[in-house]
């Protein structure tokens, strides 16, 4: 791909749903005030999805394949169109398990992507370029993986790689200056895991690199050839070092049921201010996930609470009905200083919000009765 040259992917189910939540959620633009903030917010919040091509032509589509503009993955769930959630507020909505699973935290999916072979009618093979995270915070490494297969299957036979470029470069822009190299190996050793088994890992701990004072957005890049065909990747990671954190949750919780929903307030150390999103799923006794709550606004530095809104039509709706007591898990937010900066940022192509990380416990609730919540359905107030 040329430079300024659009990211293309091959579109799976998957991929077609993360697209779709998320053009539902920027598709009114940048805008000013609290607007700005929310919409550019979730479009900034995370890493590019695994398999973007980096250099050559984009892949062109097989025949009947279609393929389409893939945003950058989100770290946080996008909020569901209103027509999606009727009667649910915009702070709270259901959470199914496998939507949970989908958007759990610092979570990445395997993308193949065809390898076009020279006659342009046919994929030389298949290519998947991934990690194991998407957020990395100081002292911490990630892993990047690489294959070729003969088929788009996690199963399919590997070929062998030939690697001709590969490093890391600060921010999102393919002409930002290499920083460090990477060594991808299939030996069995320096994390790889088996020896010659196709799939070739390099691991980088960002803090032991030219990268260790940066806080932002890291490419990874690779060009390698596989029976006969060069191919190219990139993928997007967030990088926090201690400054890019702007709080930690503290583990005080307390509850309560206000106008028929279920509101827990959460504790958190701010570090920086600015304006926040907090998310947190509620789990029902049996540890599923059924329901979701995001607190986003500003807070100052010092010992704060958020609101975390768990709406009593979500608890009701739920089916089979959700036994108690409730787990409120899988807690962690993001932060931006100012929306009226936001775009501003982002322009650098390197931004990537402070963060909030993942709270490592969970607050369990007293014990309910379905019926103690609400069934009203939200109205929301006149502008």
């Amino acid at each position: 791909m040329g430079r300024g040259g659009r990211i293309s992917i091959v579109e799976s189910r998957d991929a077609h749903r993360r697209e779709r939540y998320w053009r539902r959620g920027i598709r009114l633009g940048v805008v000013a005030g609290a607007a700005s903030l929310c919409l550019l917010f979730l479009a900034l919040t995370g890493a590019s999805r695994d398999g973007a091509t980096v250099a050559g032509d984009p892949p062109r589509a097989l025949p009947g394949r279609s393929q389409r503009q893939v945003p950058a993955l989100l770290t946080v769930p996008p909020e569901p169109q209103a027509n999606d959630t009727a009667g649910y507020p915009p702070q709270s909505w259901p959470a199914t398990p496998a939507r949970a699973q989908a958007f759990a935290y610092n979570r990445r999916d395997l993308q193949f992507l065809p390898a076009i072979s020279p006659d342009g009618k046919s994929a030389a093979f298949y290519s998947a370029f991934t990690a194991d995270k998407m957020m990395v915070f100081e002292g911490e490494s990630i892993t990047l993986s690489l294959r070729a297969a003969r088929r788009a299957a996690a199963a399919a036979s590997n070929l062998t790689i030939d690697v001709e470029a590969a490093g890391l470069s600060k921010g999102r822009r393919s002409e930002a200056p290499t920083v460090m190299g990477l060594t991808f190996r299939d030996d069995g050793g320096a994390g790889d895991r088996v020896a010659d088994d196709g799939i070739y890992t390099a691991i980088v701990t960002p803090s032991e690199t030219a990268l260790r004072d940066f806080h932002g957005s890291v490419r990874a890049f690779v060009r390698y050839s596989a029976d006969g065909t060069s191919f190219g990747h990139q993928l997007f990671f967030n990088y926090y070092p201690t400054k890019g954190i702007a709080g930690r949750l503290s583990g005080r919780f307390r509850e309560g049921i206000e106008d028929g929903s279920l509101v827990v307030y959460a504790s958190i150390d701010v570090q920086e201010a600015g304006f926040f999103t907090i998310d947190a799923n509620l789990l029902d006794a049996n540890d599923l996930a059924f329901a979701h709550a995001r607190f986003k606004g500003a807070l100052e530095r010092g010992a704060q609470e958020v609101r975390l809104l768990f709406f009593g039509k979500v608890i009701r709706d739920a089916q089979p009905p959700p036994p108690s007591p409730f787990r409120v898990a899988e807690i962690y937010g993001h932060m931006v200083p100012s929306p009226q900066h936001l775009a501003e940022l982002a322009a650098r192509g390197d931004f990537a919000p402070s963060a909030v990380p993942l709270y490592s416990g969970s607050f369990r609730t007293r014990s309910y009765q379905v019926g103690d919540f609400s069934a009203a359905p939200h109205v929301a107030a006149n502008p």
